[in-house]
């Protein structure tokens, strides 16, 4: 089947309605540009938008480059300069990722599909590096061919054709794309996966590519079990707000299915986290002693365990009050009030639970324990 036939029969598989508008991830490479000229040609509404991360000495020439592309196909083109620098412990290449992801977000409309130009060879090597980082079925499930994000989603009808045929329809289409000479240093742990350790396996076993991009698949499935169990379990341990996870509710499982649920619901949280991580919330959260405090800090969060609870709280960047401040409060004036970075709100609790709700219409008085307080 010709290569824009098989294009069309995915984006119609995880589109669907040919009135849905697409905005293309442009970079100006060779698979981008390939799947640029092949969208043109389909009956799609599409814009493209291009990324310059002011990396490379040549960015700037990149994106004329993209926008005479454009101009010349009728195609809209937005063009966002990003700051890629890395954060600390960030590698430059999760800084450009993150900026990039960020301009895509911030340009997406709602009912907007985001097309990535990621293919099957893309995918071999997603699964390869989470493999040696040692990932689980999450890693190991590599780029799904369509999820959720920001206002619409994210697709990428490419994942089942491979870079040499892609390659070798845009120079039988005569096309002249970028050549990013940073994609050549094998110093980065992609391009030595690409470069060495992909021809190496695909001189012993040729249909290794197609074989990983099964493995992505079948892992793929085993994480939505994953996440129906974790969702299930989540139902019964959340507490009152979301950010509360029941200590008791999670005793009750095996520690597997305590990590599990950990997983799920420090995702929901919008934490980037490690195994390590789980293994320090079951280890030191849930079985240290009752009169521990402790405490994990993690993703410009902090978690803590209080009675029976963890907690998911925002690290607080502002200065605790003074030990010695004392605040008046009344809460039937004023349910809520916030002391440094605390926020504390007055709410009506179950039958026989908190204080009396008469002391609603006292003044409190709000301090620190001085020692000998009920």
């Amino acid at each position: 089947m010709p290569l824009h036939r098989r294009l069309q029969a995915s984006l119609e598989a995880l589109v669907g309605d040919r009135q849905t508008p697409l905005l293309l991830a442009y970079s100006g490479g060779v698979d981008s540009h390939v799947l640029l000229s092949l969208l043109a040609e389909l009956p799609w509404p599409l814009r493209a938008i291009h990324v310059n991360h002011q990396l490379q000495p040549d960015a700037d020439a990149w994106q004329q480059h993209c926008e005479q592309v454009c101009r010349a196909l009728g195609v809209t083109l937005l063009c966002r300069r990003v700051d890629a620098r890395p954060r600390r412990r960030e590698s430059p290449e999760e800084a450009a990722r993150r900026a990039r992801y960020q301009a895509f977000e911030a340009a997406l409309r709602p009912g907007e599909a985001l097309v990535l130009a990621q293919h099957a060879d893309d995918q071999a090597e997603t699964v390869l590096l989470q493999l040696m980082r040692g990932a689980g079925p999450a890693g190991l499930s590599g780029m799904p061919a369509s999820r959720p994000f920001g206002q619409g989603r994210l697709v990428r009808p490419m994942l089942r054709l491979r870079r040499d045929e892609i390659e070798a329809f845009a120079q039988a289409q005569g096309l002249r794309w970028i050549e990013d000479p940073s994609n050549a240093d094998a110093r980065i742990d992609r391009n030595f996966i690409r470069h060495r350790l992909l021809p190496l396996l695909g001189a012993r076993w040729p249909s290794g590519i197609e074989t990983l991009s099964r493995v992505a698949s079948a892992q793929q499935e085993t994480q939505q079990l994953n996440d129906a169990l974790a969702a299930e379990d989540l139902a019964a341990a959340e507490m009152e707000q979301s950010d509360v996870l029941s200590l008791d509710a999670l005793r009750a499982h095996a520690a597997e299915r305590q990590k599990n649920l950990l997983r799920y619901w420090l995702q929901r949280q919008g934490l980037r986290f490690r195994r390590q991580h789980l293994n320090e919330l079951v280890g030191g959260f849930l079985h240290a002693a009752t009169d521990a405090q402790p405490e994990l800090r993690l993703d410009g969060h902090v978690l803590r365990r209080y009675r029976n609870g963890l907690y998911c709280l925002p690290h607080a960047r502002t200065k605790p009050p003074a030990p010695g401040l004392t605040v008046e409060w009344t809460p039937a004036e004023r349910d809520e009030i916030v002391i440094g970075p605390a926020r504390l709100r007055w709410r009506q609790a179950g039958e026989g639970a908190g204080l009396a709700a008469a002391l609603a219409r006292k003044p409190l008085q709000l301090r620190f324990r001085r020692g000998g307080e009920r």
